[in-house]
């Protein structure tokens, strides 16, 4: 009787303390419910608040710190967001996720360096982490570092074989690289995964008729043209490749004159553009040392080595015609369009910087020019540079829709709700798929 009496006791007490301990969990269990509901309906702002009423209650979990860094990185709460992920760090050195959010907010703020530092530490922690690799592929692009660019992506690929966006900037880092022939594959693979994403099939393709795939490119680029109507720079693929693969068939008939005519500086400057053109960079090699023994004075000559030697992927002998050109006509900005995109390429972001002003200085009217140098400020954390760059673009090409989608963002980044709404309602009848990103990452800043 006693023994039962005991027993009975014992049972009577771990019910109650089952209860108290049912009792403090409830919290925890309503506002992780509340947090993930909010996440899921896209209210970052409730579901941080829900996350940091947890990690109140529980100062000692990562995961809740991890949580509110994801959170607050949606939120451009930026610093918050870093916070958050070296506070879980501590917590937990080697929690691969709180790497990755370190990582993710020095990629938005442009940081490449600590970004791809961090993305590195995440890998290291999980070898199969594909959105890890994803990002350092991104990060190492952006500061010129092409080939470990290339190799992150080629793995975030092959862990992730479904994910468009991989493949996309695979494709990307590889044209940038002037690897068309490799960038074929992946691009093909991603038109697969979204057969109407126009982007895509523009990037398709350049890598295809710029590795001489002519007969493939024209299709690829006249479906582009398709999805958007009198787009200008589909136009100017398409009619660069109908170009290039009538020019390919006069080859032969020129090297003959060529050879009868020693001194003939044109045919030499035609000749070197059309074999690179069709990727025969061998062939065009020793017509360019003969153009460079004949010692031109015109500035135009060197700029197209320079461009046959940066399609090649040999950018230092590029940078060398582009230097030429300069000691003939300091005032060429077609010389330091080039340099740009070889500092840029390089890493050498300062120096491109320069590049890129010193071309606007001497070519005001250049509105494409300005997108590109507005990216790389964008993408190297210059935000406020970036934002006036797209302006001044936009001041003369009113309907470009990348500019407008990029102002638009930087625009609420940089806190001007009302100028970002400006740029919605024009995007709207410019480029509504575009317009649909803008409103959904306006809506995300509201």
């Amino acid at each position: 009787m006693l023994r039962f009496f005991k027993f009975s006791f014992l049972l009577t007490v771990f019910f109650s303390l089952f209860i108290q301990i049912s009792a403090q969990n409830q919290p925890v269990k309503d506002l992780l419910a509340s947090a993930e509901a909010n996440e899921r309906a896209g209210n970052y702002a409730r579901a941080a608040e829900d996350y940091e009423a947890l990690a109140r209650l529980q100062p000692a979990s990562a995961f809740y710190q991890v949580k509110l860094a994801e959170n607050y990185l949606r939120l451009e709460r930026d610093s918050e967001a870093i916070a958050a992920a070296r506070k879980a760090l501590e917590l937990e050195p080697k929690n691969k996720l709180a790497h990755f959010f370190v990582g993710k907010v020095f990629f938005e703020l442009g940081q490449h360096d600590e970004a791809a530092q961090s993305f590195q530490k995440a890998i290291e922690l999980d070898s199969k982490f594909a959105e890890a690799f994803f990002y350092l592929g991104g990060s190492e692009s952006r500061r010129g570092k092409s080939e470990n660019a290339i190799a992150a992506l080629r793995q975030a690929t092959a862990l992730a074989p479904e994910k468009f966006n991989y493949y996309m900037q695979l494709g990307e880092v590889l044209n940038d690289a002037a690897r068309y022939e490799e960038a074929v594959a992946p691009l093909k693979k991603a038109v697969a995964l979204q057969p109407k994403d126009f982007y895509a099939k523009v990037a398709l393709g350049l890598a295809l008729f710029e590795s001489a795939q002519f007969e493939e490119a024209l299709p690829v680029l006249m479906e582009a043209e398709r999805l958007k109507p009198g787009e200008q720079v589909v136009t100017m693929f398409l009619n660069v490749a109908r170009s290039r693969q009538q020019g390919m068939s006069q080859i032969e008939e020129m090297k003959r004159f060529a050879k009868e005519n020693p001194q003939d500086l044109n045919v030499r400057v035609h000749l070197m553009q059309l074999l690179s053109f069709g990727r025969r960079f061998d062939e065009a090699e020793p017509f360019i040392r003969e153009v460079w023994q004949l010692n031109p004075k015109d500035i135009r000559v060197y700029q197209t080595i320079g461009v046959v030697y940066s399609t090649a992927g040999k950018y230092d002998k590029a940078v060398e015609a582009y230097r030429k050109s300069l000691e003939i006509e300091p005032n060429n900005p077609g010389a330091y369009l080039g340099l740009a995109g070889y500092y840029a390429k390089n890493g050498q972001i300062e120096e491109a910087f320069k590049a890129y002003d010193k071309v606007l200085e001497l070519k005001a009217d250049s509105p494409n020019i300005m997108i590109i140098y507005a990216n790389l400020l964008r993408n190297n954390g210059r935000r406020r540079e970036a934002l006036a760059m797209y302006k001044r673009s936009l001041a003369m090409l009113p309907t470009n829709s990348a500019a407008l989608l990029s102002a638009g963002i930087l625009s609420a980044k940089l806190g001007d709700l009302n100028a970002a709404q400006q740029y919605l309602g024009t995007l709207k009848a410019v480029d509504p798929k575009s317009a649909r990103l803008l409103a959904r990452f306006l809506n995300l800043k509201i």
